[in-house]
């Protein structure tokens, strides 16, 4: 999952703009997986809410960690969240098999979502790859599952080259 979507730095083409927050609006956050805080982010000492099911929508979790991006000049990209990583795909399962799509309807419209045809054959295999590997943790794959169950605003489907 650390292999570049394009030769380069993606926030480049954009300003960074789905990695900061912008004036006036709220203080741009994500979710973390399941354990990802506790297994990766809790070292860096990030601002950081826990988000419980009794007052979120969360779903396939009890509980997930809610970090908030403060850096304006782009992050720190060694240490970027998984969804940050494989951004703009995100896992759908269906029927248990893992298809990568791209949603419609998302709060950062990214610039290579028009431009697949200059996407990196590696980063493809490097998302599939590490996602056939999450979905092996539980609270994982659960809280894949539950998202899956939800979503019907599927723009469209990656093809995992391996398969081709």
């Amino acid at each position: 999952m650390d292999e570049p979507i394009i030769d380069g730095n993606c926030g480049e083409l954009c300003g960074f703009h789905c990695c900061r927050s912008h004036e006036g609006a709220a203080t741009l956050g994500m979710y973390l997986l399941p354990q990802e805080y506790e297994s990766v982010q809790r070292q860096l000492n990030v601002e950081y809410e826990v988000h419980s099911s009794y007052d979120y929508e969360i779903l396939g979790a009890k509980k997930l960690f809610y970090i908030f991006c403060n850096n304006n000049s782009g992050c720190l990209r060694e240490y970027r969240p998984i969804q940050c990583r494989t951004y703009p795909l995100e896992p759908h399962l269906i029927n248990g098999q893992l298809k990568m799509i791209i949603e419609k309807e998302q709060l950062h419209l990214c610039p290579l979502i028009e431009k697949k045809d200059i996407w990196r054959e590696e980063y493809i295999k490097g998302i599939y790859s590490g996602w056939r590997l999450l979905l092996t943790i539980e609270p994982i794959r659960r809280h894949i599952e539950a998202i899956s169950r939800n979503r019907n605003d599927i723009l469209c489907f990656i093809e995992d080259v391996e398969k081709n």
